[in-house]
C-alpha cells in the first residue's frame, strides 16, 4: 500500500539524525571472519506513532555577566514552521501620554521573564478581526485566517457536477428551496482545534465554539455533513449543492410526503432553516444562478 504523503512532507520538520558514516561501519567488520546478517519483517511498520515526535536541536551555554550560564537552544527549523503571534504591542506615544500627568515613578524588572510562562498544548494566534453588513441589515463577523489556511492540508472533498444536478430536476413539477440558518456556525469545532481559530486582543482571548466561515476545508467539512445527514434521499427527491438544497417532485401530494422527511431528518439533526430565504411548493426556483421548473432550465435574469 502507498500513500502520497508529499503534502503532510512539506509541512513536517527535518529530524537530522546522525547515520554513521558506511567507512566507519566497514573499519568495525576488518578484523572478522564470521558474518550474520539478519533482516527485519516490516521494518518501518514495527514503530509506534508518538502524539508528538521529538527534533534534534543544536544546545550550547553562553555565560552571562554575573557568572552564570545562560542555555541556548537552535530553534530555528520550528520557528519557520510555526504560525506568528502577531499580538498587539501597543503604541510607544500611547505609554508616554499615560505617563505624562504623573510624579512618582516605580519601575520593576522581571526576574527569569520567559521562563515564568507555562508551555500549552496549543496557543492562540491573534488574527484581524471586522464586521461585514450584509443585505439584511445585520453583521457578519469576518476573521483573517490566511496564517492558519496556509498550513492547512486540503482536505480536496468530490463537489458535483453542477449539469448533473440540472439533469435530476428536469422532469420535476414541483420545488422547494431550502436555505440553511447560520450554515457553518451549525457545526461545532473539536476540543483540540478550538484554540487554533480564537481571537486574541489585548482584552483576552476568545475561542469560537462553531466552525466559522473562511477557515480551511470549512466549505467541505460542511458539505461532507450535508451529504450524511441528507444521504437517505440523494438522488431521488434531493439535490445539495454546498448551502443551497432543493427538494423536487413530480406531483404535489409526493411533494408534501418528502418535505415531512426531511424537516424530521433537519429536527433531528438540529439544523434549522431560514424561512426569510426559503421557497416553498412552486413550480419553478432559482438555483445556481438558474431559473428551474416546468421542464425547463434558463439563465436568471437578475443574476445576469
Amino acid at each position: 500500500m502507498c500513500i502520497d504523503y508529499r503534502a503532510l512532507n512539506k509541512l513536517t520538520i527535518k529530524n537530522k539524525y546522525p547515520i554513521p558514516l558506511i567507512a566507519d561501519l566497514f573499519d568495525q567488520l576488518g578484523g572478522a571472519r564470521w558474518f550474520t546478517k539478519l533482516d527485519l519483517r516490516s521494518r518501518y511498520y514495527q514503530v509506534r506513532i508518538v502524539e508528538e515526535s521529538t527534533i534534534e536541536k543544536r544546545v550550547l551555554f553562553h555565560k552571562k555577566h554575573d557568572g552564570s550560564l545562560r542555555m541556548c537552544i537552535d530553534y530555528r527549523a520550528l520557528n519557520k514552521l510555526t504560525i506568528k503571534n502577531k499580538y498587539p504591542i501597543p503604541l510607544i506615544a500611547d505609554l508616554f501620554d499615560q505617563l505624562g500627568g504623573a510624579w512618582w515613578f516605580t519601575k520593576l524588572d522581571w526576574r527569569s521573564r520567559y521562563y515564568q510562562v507555562r508551555i500549552v498544548e496549543e496557543s492562540t494566534i491573534e488574527k484581524r478581526v471586522l464586521f461585514h453588513k450584509k443585505h439584511d441589515g445585520s453583521l457578519r463577523m469576518c476573521i483573517d485566517y490566511q496564517a492558519l489556511k496556509k498550513l492547512t492540508i486540503k482536505n480536496k472533498y468530490p463537489i458535483p457536477l453542477i449539469a448533473d444536478l440540472f439533469d435530476q430536476l428536469g422532469g420535476a413539477r414541483w420545488f422547494t428551496k431550502l436555505n440553511l440558518r447560520s450554515r457553518y456556525y451549525q457545526v461545532r469545532i473539536a476540543a483540540g482545534n478550538k484554540p487554533k481559530i480564537a481571537c486574541v486582543t489585548r482584552y483576552g482571548s476568545y475561542e469560537l465554539l462553531s466552525m466559522p466561515f473562511g477557515v480551511t476545508n470549512s466549505l467541505a467539512t460542511f458539505y461532507t455533513l450535508m451529504n450524511k445527514v441528507l444521504q437517505p434521499f440523494l438522488d431521488q427527491f434531493i439535490v445539495v449543492y454546498l448551502d443551497d438544497i432543493v427538494i423536487y417532485s413530480k406531483t404535489l401530494v409526493e411533494h408534501v410526503e418528502h418535505l415531512r422527511q426531511v424537516f424530521e431528518v433537519l429536527r433531528q439533526n438540529k439544523l434549522y432553516v431560514k424561512k426569510e430565504k426559503c421557497l416553498f411548493s412552486q413550480k419553478e426556483v432559482p438555483f445556481l444562478d438558474h431559473i428551474v421548473g416546468g421542464g425547463k432550465i434558463r439563465m436568471d435574469g437578475a443574476k445576469a
